[in-house]
């Protein structure tokens, strides 16, 4: 039993490694609730499969097929001026397509036709905000059919402290010390 305490007491040594999507509503499972629309919105929503593709995360993803002008969704998104954020998302380009931009921050991301098409794919980003409020934008245009959207993503990166705290160092010499002496004990008993 002192063995498990000894694991557990060193396990939580180590720090948390999933971070917190800040995006709200990130896989459309709402509609739109969270994101506000702008521009040309006929033919943009949610919904389940589409094109034969099934969402990438949840039950529903977001479809955009703005015909002769551009439009798209934007949420506002709490951020610390000088800190480095992970923004990421799926997205499948139909063939054809004249506009997609996705920008955060003031930066774009990416900005393309992908006229040629592309199947579900994963885009990763790390900007560094430079206000205490940072707006994520996704503009599309597609005339003959549509861009799928999902899976938004804004995580905070911590930095990287090469150095763990005293009490880190502590904790985790402390459950390596009960782990060595449960081991010896057992050895000691069964001899």
């Amino acid at each position: 039993m002192k063995f498990f305490a000894a694991i557990l007491l060193a396990s939580a040594a180590m720090p948390a490694m999933a971070a917190t999507n800040l995006v709200s509503n990130p896989s459309f499972e709402s509609g739109f609730s969270s994101w506000q629309q702008f521009g040309n919105t006929n033919y943009t929503g949610t919904t389940g499969s589409m094109l034969g593709q099934s969402p990438t995360d949840g039950v529903r993803q977001a479809y955009f097929g703005a015909v002769n002008s551009s439009g798209g969704i934007f949420q506002n998104i709490a951020t610390v001026a000088g800190e480095t954020y992970r923004v990421s998302f799926d997205m499948y380009a139909a063939s054809g397509g004249q506009q997609f931009r996705a920008d955060f921050a003031g930066q774009t991301l990416v900005n393309s036709s992908f006229s040629s098409g592309l199947g579900y794919s994963s885009f990763v980003y790390d900007i560094v905000a430079s206000a205490a409020n940072s707006q994520l934008r996704f503009r599309m245009q597609h005339n003959p059919s549509y861009y799928l959207l999902d899976n938004v993503r804004v995580e905070h990166l911590e930095p990287t402290d090469p150095v763990p705290e005293p009490a880190t160092w502590a904790m985790l010499i402390a459950g390596f010390g009960l782990v060595g002496a449960s081991l010896r004990r057992r050895t000691a008993v069964s001899a």
